[in-house]
Parts: C-alpha cells; structure tokens; sequence
C-alpha cells in the first residue's frame, strides 16, 4: 500500500478540520460534542479527539463516533482528579449517505465527572 497523498487528496476530496463544544458531562449517556451532516456519498476517516476532565472521581470518560445514530467505534480513558485532564482519541471509517449524520461523541463515568474542552476533529472523505 502506497502512501496518501494529502496534497492530490485535498483537491478531490473534502476535508473538514474544527473543534468541538464545551459542556459538562454528567452521564452514562452519549453527549453529542460535533455533528457533520455528509454532503456527499463515500467512505470517510474521521479523527476525533476531546480534553476532558473525571472531577471528583476516577469515572473512565468515553470518546465514540457514530454514524446516525449507530455508534461505530469508542474509547474509554481513565482519569484521576479534577485540573486533572486527559484527551482520549478515537477514529473511524465511515461509509455513508448523502445527508446521513456522523457524530463525535462523549460520555462521562458518573456524577463526578465535570467537563470536556478543548476537542478537535478532522473529517476527509477518502473514497
């Protein structure tokens, strides 16, 4: 397999790169940190990482991506102590339809956790 190249791939293909919102994250539940709405069918590599604090306590954060409203791949990260922050990082191979929703999620441990800042994501559509 041959390398990529980024430059000839710009040119043909999209690519979106931008950060993510703040917020707090209290829950079990996924929490929608960015959401791209698919302009054009095809295979998309996504990247997408979130600085987040535990708070209180040692509840393991989640960073996922999902297509609609299917999560395709996670990563749970440990943390320790509020100020104490940590970025996990999570990508994704997508194959999707036009106006089909990609999602970078998030998801805290529990009641300790506090919140996320700082989060970025690059999306290029490769094939």
């Amino acid at each position: 397999m041959g390398k990529i190249d980024f430059a000839t791939m710009r040119e043909t293909f999209p690519i979106f790169n931008g950060a993510t919102s703040n917020s707090n994250v209290n829950s079990d539940q996924w929490y929608r940190q960015y959401q791209y709405n698919v302009p054009q069918k095809g295979r998309y590599l996504v990247v997408f990482s979130q600085k987040m604090t535990n708070g209180d306590s040692n509840y393991d954060f989640s960073v996922g991506v999902s297509l609609n409203d299917t999560v395709l791949n996670s990563v749970s990260s440990g943390g320790g102590t509020y100020v104490n922050y940590i970025t996990p990082s999570v990508t994704a191979v997508v194959d999707a339809e036009v106006n089909d929703t990609i999602n970078c999620l998030s998801r805290g441990g529990g009641t300790g956790s506090k919140n996320t800042i700082g989060g970025q994501v690059s999306i290029a559509r490769i094939a």
